[in-house]
């Protein structure tokens, strides 16, 4: 069996405690130092997790947080990714490009602990654009073969909260209520 551990789930948000870029570097030196010559080291897999919103947006991201990837005992590099801030579903090119960057750039695997996609039933000027989840739900699809064809991308877990609470039912913003049956039928086909 093995274990993922991360340290400050995040940090670029600076969120209620996120520590300061410094002190992010700092504590992930320590970690690996702390744990570089245990005996069960070859078990943890030490995995930094970043918002790919957020890192991909801010321009000192990588000298304040994404540095700690490429230190050296880091095993792979984690992102959530949500198509949160956008109009339309991005493409699976669009979604995962800075991530699998990111972890390239360093040579390590792209573990994506938190992907969601909420449903966008019309656009911003009131125009239907997915009301019944198909698209989303093909969404899903071609995102999972995307990663799914990327020879180091090892772990993807898609996050039940909010909108993107598959088994929740859910308002449109005209207040109509609805399942995300098409999604939740593609989740159980991708798992099988």
């Amino acid at each position: 069996m093995v274990d993922v551990l991360t340290l400050d789930h995040e940090p670029e948000q600076q969120d209620s405690g996120d520590p300061t870029p410094a002190q992010f570097r700092q504590e992930w030196r320590e970690l690996l130092a702390a744990l570089a010559e245990h005996p069960r080291r070859a078990e943890i897999r030490l995995v930094p997790v970043f918002t790919e919103y957020h890192a991909r947006r801010t321009a000192s991201w990588w000298s304040d947080f994404g540095v700690v990837s490429g230190y050296p005992g880091v095993d792979a590099v984690g992102f959530d990714i949500y198509d949160t801030g956008y109009e339309r579903y991005r493409t699976v090119v669009e979604r995962n490009d800075f991530a699998l960057s990111q972890a390239r750039r360093v040579g390590r695997p792209l573990v994506v602990p938190e992907w969601g996609i909420k449903r966008k039933p019309t656009l911003n000027n009131g125009t239907a654009y997915d009301p019944d989840g198909t698209v989303c739900a093909q969404a899903m699809r071609d995102n999972m073969a995307h990663l799914r064809a990327q020879p180091d991308v090892p772990f993807v877990q898609w996050f039940h909260r909010g909108d993107c609470d598959l088994a929740a039912t859910l308002t449109y913003p005209d207040g109509r209520t609805y399942v995300r049956a098409a999604e939740q039928a593609v989740f159980v086909d991708l798992m099988s």
